[in-house]
């Protein structure tokens, strides 16, 4: 094959990975901004919003495990498919005004972007064999951008729209697009893999058996508990410090864009290296110190959120490269990914709420001791997930 036909399928892979990068995460961050308009139309209490919130970390966790048995059948083109045209048709009932369709529909974005998260590993891994990692941190990233860009954008369309349903319905339409250009880009890719006939690899081991597994799974959970607890909280602990709310609405911007550009260039580095231990020991030891600094020197706080976003960013991005780095095939990257996101996000939905109980129960200092006692078990999990071996 000539070396332009090479560029051209990279082009195309990286493209529809892209593709599916923008989709995964605009239909849940555009909801925040609007939650107040939510609860006053509904009558939603606090609860009940915080469970609204939830809600798609919770399908995350009961389906991501499931998702290769999906995969096996459809494939991973058809399973993104699936994917992209079930978030669009669960964003428009979403919005519709019919009782219950918030939650049904938001249970069914849950779980279509729970099959796009564990099924672009198993496309990175068959695709990006040799950069993995770099692969990952520019798909991180550009979820990252368009996660920010849904909770710039929603209040402003839901006041230009006319209010919050058709605020959050607008964002069908860029899936919509994705998916048209994803059926286009696929072919491509799917015409640019030019093994006809594939060589059969034994069956390997069930991750859930295995030690290596449980390791990447734990870093995954750790690091998803540390971002959400920081998306969901970063703000009222900055106001109990003192700083007014617009201040604290920019930190936790802050906090998201020193992450957006941090994933990539972790991922960068992972590729050159041969064991990643070190790489995401750092990144758990990044968020402690920018937690204990908080502590010892809250004035400096805009230097420690600096710190914790690194941490976040990297650490997100070095957990989704984890599993294609230490397995063999997209099938059983699909399962790793899986099972690591299945109990990670499982975490991560349950500790933001912990943390809420905690600092009710005694005040938010303790909450953030608890954030560095888990970053450096993460660090720990890190070393040990990101050695040079396969599961």
């Amino acid at each position: 094959m000539s070396r332009s036909g090479v560029g051209r399928i990279r082009g195309s892979a990286l493209a529809g990975v892209l593709l599916i990068a923008l989709c995964l995460r605009p239909a849940i961050t555009s909801v925040g901004p609007v939650l107040g308009e939510i609860a006053t139309d509904l009558r939603l209490g606090s609860v009940a919003q915080g469970v609204l919130g939830s809600i798609p970390l919770l399908c995350f966790a009961a389906a991501s495990a499931l998702v290769h048995a999906l995969t096996a059948r459809t494939g991973h083109r058809r399973a993104v498919t699936i994917a992209l045209a079930g978030i669009a048709v669960a964003i428009g009932i979403r919005s519709l005004a019919v009782p219950g369709a918030l939650w049904l529909g938001t249970v069914l974005i849950g779980l279509s972007i729970a099959i796009g998260n564990v099924v672009v590993s198993g496309i990175v891994k068959r695709e990006f064999a040799a950069r993995v990692s770099l692969a990952t941190g520019i798909y991180s990233a550009v979820m990252g951008i368009a996660a920010s860009l849904a909770s710039g954008l929603s209040e402003p369309l839901s006041s230009a729209l006319g209010g919050w349903r058709p605020g959050l319905a607008v964002w069908a339409v860029p899936t919509l697009v994705a998916l048209a250009a994803w059926l286009m880009t696929s072919r491509r890719m799917d015409a640019a893999a030019s093994a006809p006939v594939p060589v059969p690899v034994p069956p390997a081991p069930t991750p859930w058996r295995s030690v290596l597994a449980w390791q990447v799974t734990g870093f995954f959970g750790l690091q998803s508990l540390s971002f959400y607890l920081m998306v969901t909280w970063l703000p009222t602990i900055a106001i109990s410090q003192g700083m007014d709310a617009a201040a604290a609405g920019w930190l936790l911007f802050w906090f998201q864009v020193v992450g957006v550009i941090a994933g990539p260039v972790a991922a960068g580095w992972a590729d050159r290296l041969g064991d990643q231990g070190l790489l995401c020991a750092a990144t758990g030891a990044l968020m402690a110190l920018g937690a204990l600094g908080a502590l010892a020197l809250p004035g400096l706080v805009w230097v420690w959120v600096t710190l914790a976003g690194a941490s976040a960013g990297a650490s997100f991005a070095l957990a989704l490269a984890l599993p294609p780095l230490r397995t063999r095939t997209p099938a059983e990257t699909v399962r790793l990914s899986g099972m690591a996101q299945s109990i990670g996000y499982l975490i991560a939905a349950v500790g933001p709420i912990a943390a809420g109980w905690l600092a009710a129960a005694t005040h938010w200092g303790v909450v953030v001791a608890a954030v560095a006692a888990l970053a450096v078990v993460q660090a720990v999990l890190g070393l040990r997930a990101g050695r040079a071996s396969l599961t």
